[in-house]
This record gives C-alpha cells, structure tokens and sequence, in this order.
C-alpha cells in the first residue's frame, strides 16, 4: 500500500511538471509537530487508559487549475511516538486526490482519491459519518477510489460511466478485512428551462478475507423542476437487491421514495428539505419500514457560518471494523465558524447520531460528539491550532460504550512555491 501511494504521487508530480509550462503550478510543503492527549486510548468501556501522542511529519500539497483541468494533491507522513503505551508507536498517513479534465470537446473525466493510515481506533476524525470503532491500537486503511466518465451528446444530456472502490483493512485480527467495487452507467437529460432527469444502474460487489461476499443490483430515478433560477423541487426513487452468498444472511429487496425541495433565495442563505419512504422486504424475517427525511440549512454572515443538518434514512454497513449490516438511521448536527480577528479563525460543531442494527435484533445505539477549535495564523508561513473534542457513544451493550475526551495542539510551518 505505501509503494502504491508512492507510485501515485510520482506519476502525479511527473504529470504536473511535464505540463506546467501551461499553466501556473502552486506547491506548497510543509511540515508540522502535534501533541495530543485522550483520556480513554482504547475506546473502553470501564479502566480507561490515558496518554500523550506525538506526532511529527512532512507534508506536500500541489495544484493546478486551467482552463480544461483542475488537479489537486495532498499528502501528509505523521511519525507517532506514545509517552506510555510505545508499543502503539506507528506512522499516519493520508492522500487526498482530485482531477477534473476535458478530455475533447464533448468528453469529461472526474477521478477521485481519498486514502488514510492511522492507527487510532476510530475513522470518525477523517469521515464522521463512520462511527464504527476497534478496540486496539492497531494500524488500519481506508481507500477511497471513484471515477466518471461523461459524454456530452447534448446540450444538457450527459451519458456516464462511473466506478467506485472502497477497501478496509487492518492489521487487528479481530477485524475483519473488506471490499466494494461498483461500476454502473447513467444517463442524465434536461430540457427546456425547468426539467432535468436521470437514470442510473449501478452493480455492487463485497468480498471479505474469511467469509462469502455478497452482491447487489441498484436502478435509480430522479427527476428535478425548477421553479425559478433559485428554487427546485425533485421526486427520487431507487431500488436494491441485496443477493447474500452466505445462507446465514437474508437476501432482501429495498424501495425509497422521496420528494425534496430547494432554495438558495440569496448568495449567503441556501437550504434543502426532503421526505420520504423507505420499505425493505427481507426473504424470512419480512418486511420493515420508515419514513425518511433530510434538511440543511446554511446562512453566511460577515465574519461567521452557521450549518443546521439532520437526515434520517438507511444504509448498508458493510465495509468497516464493525460490518452491522442494515441500519436505520436518524443524525443531527450544528456548526459554526467564524472569524474571531485578523488572524485568528474558530469552529464549534454538535451532533447526535442513533443508529438501530436491523439485522441483530434492533438493536440501538446513541452517539453523542462536541468539538471546538482556534486557529491563529503567527505570519504567512507558521499557524498554531488548538482543538477539543468530546464525544459518547450510549450502546444497549455496556462492553461497547465508550467516553473520550482528546486535545490537540498542532504547529505548521508551510511554504508556497509557484512556477
């Protein structure tokens, strides 16, 4: 996996210097040092373990935008070194990967990277959304891979080919190693002023390292109206088969409808409103349902964001340390950013998440999380940033709460270079 994420970045930095001469290159390296403290290193429920984490490392970020492509890349090497628990001593690594390209007149590409190395026990710092936790220190990866391919044969049709590659893996024995790979094809057209419609196949495959795999088809409607330049509405419907190749599991077929609405009345507030109906039909154990429902709310002022989101839904927890399965799900969460002088810069977020395991016995989960941060830029090439974070997770099964406070202190000397 490093020879890989190697070999990217060469080929990468290759592409960029061999056309730079038509474009403008920024490059921008930079190393940085962090001190963190946890108060609960495992994640445990009972005799929690405390520690300080240093980290240390190199860092690279390069971009280029012209008039047919935009390229980005960024990079970062952190050496972990533990004050107590040394035998978790690792290195952190991710990649971050970005390229739009107009390939000819009519033909678009979109290729996208997100990787990470760490060996702290939850995802949640790199992709929130991913609440599953392990109970070690051991290293693990998550690649990200998804690409489009679109031909424009109208004015607003568009025929795509797309594929997407998620892997995880860990060195911890007790997890289990996971594959997705999804290609598919969709077609998307408007006409007129006011109507846009897609339609979309896309074929999953899942494949783990002691366990049969299972596959799923997924077909999708979606069709938008809009009203005037600053406000649509949309119907959505998508359907999936889930065919398991273990006789332990149940195959099932899934429906959801929704409708949705939204508006960006001004360039400082946009908001989004959807319901609607999911029903899965579960070969033995029969049918469950619920409704669904997003909303987001964003509103800019002078010097400060405010974010309000909620969504409730489902999804397939498959590829992770903790592999449950169907989930219904419900999430809220609240941020604001804002600029607290000159130089400085501060953040603050809250959510709540439930998560109800429909394949073992209903069970429930609740995740509570606060965090807050402060950045002071000491000149255009040195930043201090302090963070906190707090968060809970409340599980029917006490061996799988946790409570974790952590503290992070991080300096970053960078340096932009143009040519």
């Amino acid at each position: 996996m490093v020879h890989r994420l190697v070999f990217c970045l060469l080929l990468l930095f290759l592409f960029l210097t061999f056309s730079v001469r038509a474009s403008e290159l920024r490059l921008m390296p930079r190393v940085f040092m962090s001190e963190e403290y946890t108060d609960n290193l495992y994640l445990a429920p009972t005799g929690e373990k405390s520690d300080w984490i240093t980290v240390l490392g190199p860092g690279i970020s390069l971009k280029q935008v012209t008039q047919y492509r935009s390229l980005g890349v960024d990079y970062e090497l952190g050496i972990t070194r533990y004050k107590r628990e040394d035998r978790n001593d690792s290195t952190r690594q991710t990649l971050t990967i970005f390229w739009d390209e107009q390939l000819r007149e009519r033909l678009f590409m979109n290729i996208s990277e997100i990787f990470y190395r760490t060996e702290q026990p939850s995802e949640f710092r790199y992709q929130p959304d991913i609440l599953a936790v392990r109970r070690t220190r051991k290293p693990s990866y998550r690649n990200t891979v998804s690409g489009r391919l679109s031909y424009q044969f109208a004015e607003k049709g568009f025929l795509d080919l797309h594929y997407s590659d998620n892997r995880f893996g860990s060195d911890d024995p007790a997890v289990e190693d996971s594959l997705q790979y999804s290609p598919g094809f969709g077609l998307r057209y408007g006409w007129g002023p006011r109507h846009e419609a897609g339609l979309d196949l896309t074929w999953s495959r899942y494949e783990y390292d002691t366990k049969p795999g299972q596959e799923s088809w997924s077909p999708s409607f979606s069709y938008t109206y809009r009203l005037n330049p600053h406000t649509s509405v949309g119907l959505q419907y998508s359907y999936t088969t889930m065919d398991f190749k273990s006789s332990a599991q149940n195959d099932y077929e899934t429906h959801s409808f929704s409708l949705s609405y939204n508006q960006s009345p001004t360039e400082t507030l946009s908001y989004s409103l959807s319901l609607g109906y999911y029903l899965r039909d579960t070969e033995e154990s029969g049918q469950d349902s619920s409704l669904t429902y997003t909303f987001n709310l964003n509103r800019r002022f002078e010097h400060y964001n405010v974010s309000l989101s909620g969504a409730s839904g489902y999804r397939g927890q498959y590829v992770d340390a903790e592999n449950r399965g169907f989930t219904q799900y419900r999430r809220f969460s609240a941020s604001i950013s804002a600029e607290l002088g000159p130089y400085i810069t501060g953040q603050a977020s809250a959510y709540y998440s439930t998560q109800e395991y429909k394949d073992i016995n209903d069970r429930t989960d609740d995740f509570y999380g606060f965090s807050c941060s402060i950045k002071r830029m000491l000149n255009p090439k040195i930043n201090v940033s302090l963070s906190y974070s707090y968060r809970i997770r409340d599980a029917e099964q006490s061996s799988e709460e946790y409570r974790e406070n952590s503290l992070i202190l991080r300096i970053n000397l960078s340096h932009e270079i143009r040519r």
